[in-house]
């Protein structure tokens, strides 16, 4: 199997030995221009849609290839939906916060930030393959995602997916709805991404999803819990270290309940690759629908194990 982990003192009591410890601490340079989002027309009110304030914000970062991206105290409600068939087709013109080919940036908040993504909808099953038994809805959260991003902060707020508003057909599968998506395929890089601080949960899918490739995740003090599938999910990678972090309650969402495999922590090779130098100190696995901690590795022919 193509993994190695190194866990150490943990919630749960998990030990593994085979690697140094991860990814050290990342910074941004303190002379970055600070993109307010408020300057864009965000309110903060809890009332007010901010997405499209938000997109304008973010289209100004692009503009300026680095920078903060700087939420003040509020409660910034994004009361979107990103909808994609099938094929690929975008059917609604909205998107998720994407941030693509950017070097030294950060995504800031303080005390009392909440990004508040909308969740209060039905994902109804629009495409189905009845061998699998399985529907797809075509109705996704808005998420932060990044692709082709290197030295990135993340600091200092609050995501709520919303997801106990949220209902479901009984065989609409997971989709891309998490708080916050590196990489949105496998093939995506992004590299040296800090994460601290911050408070995400009731996302329909991931609180964090780690897809694309790239090495140097830090998080620290970072809480992922009831969300709708995973925590966190690794599905290639190295050089991660994960520092007084809590994953927990996966799965328990309400109505909507979850999508397999309702864990804590899922390191999912899909990519043939070799993940890394995954690291785990003082964090806290607690009350997870199933496991609390998950790894699957491939043995080059397809064939998948987990321990």
């Amino acid at each position: 199997m193509k993994l190695l982990l190194f866990i150490l003192n943990c919630g749960v009591g998990l030990v593994f030995a085979g690697c140094k410890p991860a990814a050290q601490a990342v910074s941004t340079p303190k002379s970055l221009p600070v993109i307010n989002v408020k300057d864009f027309g965000a309110k903060g009110d809890g009332q007010t849609n901010d997405y499209a304030s938000i997109q304008k914000a973010i289209a100004e970062l692009h503009r300026l290839r680095s920078g903060v991206l700087f939420f003040p105290k509020g409660n910034y409600r994004v009361n979107e939906v990103f909808r994609q068939n099938e094929k690929g087709q975008v059917l609604n013109n909205r998107s998720h916060f994407v941030f693509t080919n950017l070097k030294n940036i950060g995504i800031r908040g303080e005390k009392g930030t909440v990004i508040s993504i909308k969740g209060d909808f039905h994902k109804k099953a629009e495409w189905e393959i009845k061998a699998r038994n399985a529907g797809y809805s075509f109705t996704q959260q808005i998420s932060f995602v990044f692709n082709g991003c290197r030295n990135v902060v993340i600091e200092d707020l609050e995501i709520n997916g919303n997801v106990d508003k949220m209902t479901r057909d009984k065989i609409v599968t997971e989709g891309p709805s998490m708080g916050f998506l590196f990489g949105e395929s496998i093939t995506d890089e992004n590299n040296e991404v800090m994460i601290r601080n911050v408070y995400v949960h009731h996302m329909a899918t991931d609180g964090i999803c780690w897809k694309g490739k790239g090495s140097g995740l830090y998080m620290e003090n970072v809480v992922s819990k009831n969300n709708g599938r995973c925590a966190l999910s690794i599905v290639q990678g190295k050089n991660m270290r994960f520092l007084n972090c809590e994953f927990s309650e996966t799965g328990l969402t309400g109505k909507y309940e979850s999508h397999s495999p309702n864990t804590g922590v899922d390191i999912e090779n899909e990519s043939y690759t070799l993940i890394e130098n995954i690291y785990f100190k003082k964090c806290r696995f607690v009350k997870n629908k199933s496991t609390q901690f998950v790894a699957t590795g491939f043995d080059g022919v397809g064939a998948g194990r987990t321990t």
